[in-house]
Formats: C-alpha cells, sequence, structure tokens
C-alpha cells in the first residue's frame, strides 16, 4: 500500500469545530484536502462596524501570497480539519 506524503499529520476536526477554533483565536485551519500552504483564517475589524471575517490564506510565493474569499461547499464541510499556527506548519514542512 503506498504511503501518502502526509500521512503522520492528523486531522481530527469537524469543519464546525475548526471553525470555532479559528474565530476563538486559536491558530489558522487546514482542510485534508487543502494544498500545501492554504489556510482559513479570521480577520478582524475589517469593515466599519468591527466585524470579523474568514477567508483563504495562501503562502506559496507562486500565487502571490493571496487571500480570497472561501465558498462553503458540500465538500468543505465533509473535510476533517487541523489547527497550525505557523507558515512552516501550514506548508506541512513539519509534523
Amino acid at each position: 500500500m503506498a504511503v501518502t506524503k502526509h500521512e503522520s499529520i492528523k486531522y481530527t476536526l469537524s469543519f464546525q469545530e475548526a471553525l470555532e477554533q479559528v474565530m476563538g483565536g486559536k491558530g489558522w485551519a487546514q482542510g485534508e484536502h487543502f494544498d500545501d500552504g492554504v489556510i482559513m483564517m479570521e480577520m478582524g475589524n475589517m469593515f466599519i462596524d468591527g466585524r470579523d471575517y474568514l477567508h483563504v490564506h495562501d503562502f506559496k510565493a507562486e500565487r502571490g501570497n493571496q487571500k480570497s474569499d472561501f465558498w462553503i461547499t458540500k465538500n468543505l464541510m465533509m473535510q476533517k480539519f487541523r489547527i497550525v499556527r505557523t507558515q512552516a506548519d501550514a506548508e506541512r514542512k513539519i509534523s
């Protein structure tokens, strides 16, 4: 049986649990099917009324270290997630 590239990384949180962790300031969320370097993160006080919102952040240089809105899809909600706190962890360079 083939060993996957990131088999040792554990994804144990549901979508709802991951959102709660992110909105609670515990770190960034990464789904088991996300590309290396892609996370969901919170941006605070981005609106005049001070609301927080979630976006997708991509650390990969070739994609311009970009931030974008994300679509909540059935596939996204069915994934398992983990919390990461560093760019290296988000890029799956450490386990």
